[in-house]
């Protein structure tokens, strides 16, 4: 095993231990204020075609999002079960309320597989991830199966790609491999984060980390000037 991957073992470990720590009303408050601040972003507020996920182990919950009828939301599936035969990725479906959904083999509710209802990732216009850990530059730390990086690693037409977190998941500096797919923004509840510079109308005030972890690199990254954020909304 590389010390890269020994290093990433250590902090999913480590961030897994804090997110676990966060009480439930925390969650539920970060949850409410992450959906806000997603209804004052322009980028999302013009969206039609959205992914988002169903919570696992402390993830951010923007599940009460489906509830927006002016958007059409889309559920991931691993590819693994349906299509064996091809490279893992995810598979998208459109969120159907009479759905009961199943739950795949990493204990995760995804919806129904139904062929006919598959949408094509790069046709989406916004993919909302959950994240384990990250840094201001768009690096996401998720839990290791690289589904997200595939699925979106290639195409004639990439959607915007926003990670959802609990501002204690940041971390000074993520190790960043080849094959990982940049976020182009991050929301936690202390504001969002624009990690390419590509929305200088967004920020107003700069983002305050709230953890920094021991378990860093800085190998192989630039310092990402333009991630700001703005500030957060009350309750």
């Amino acid at each position: 095993m590389t010390e890269s991957n020994q290093l990433k073992i250590s902090l999913r470990k480590e961030l897994q231990k804090r997110r676990n720590l966060i009480s439930s009303e925390q969650q539920e408050k970060t949850s409410k204020l992450i959906c806000k601040q997603l209804h004052h972003l322009p980028l999302f507020r013009r969206a039609q075609n959205v992914a988002l996920y169903w919570p696992f182990r402390g993830e951010v919950d923007v599940t009460d999002l489906v509830n927006d009828p002016s958007k059409t939301w889309y559920l991931p599936l691993v590819s693994d079960a349906l299509r064996p035969w091809e490279k893992q990725r995810l598979i998208f479906q459109p969120k159907i309320a009479e759905d009961p959904g199943i739950t795949n083999r990493y204990g995760i509710k995804e919806p129904t597989p139904d062929k006919k209802l598959e949408f094509d990732a790069q046709m989406l216009d916004i993919v909302l991830l959950p994240l384990l850990g990250f840094d201001r530059q768009g690096n996401r730390l998720g839990m290791g199966k690289g589904y997200y990086d595939r699925t979106f690693a290639s195409g004639w037409r990439r959607p915007k790609l926003i990670g959802l977190a609990h501002g204690d998941q940041e971390c000074e500096a993520l190790i960043q491999e080849e094959w990982d797919v940049a976020l182009d923004l991050i929301i936690t509840e202390n504001g969002w984060i624009d990690c390419k510079g590509e929305n200088p109308g967004l920020s107003t005030h700069f983002y305050q980390p709230i953890f920094i972890n021991p378990f860093l690199s800085t190998k192989g990254l630039t310092k990402c000037v333009n991630c700001h954020a703005n500030t957060k909304y009350d309750e």
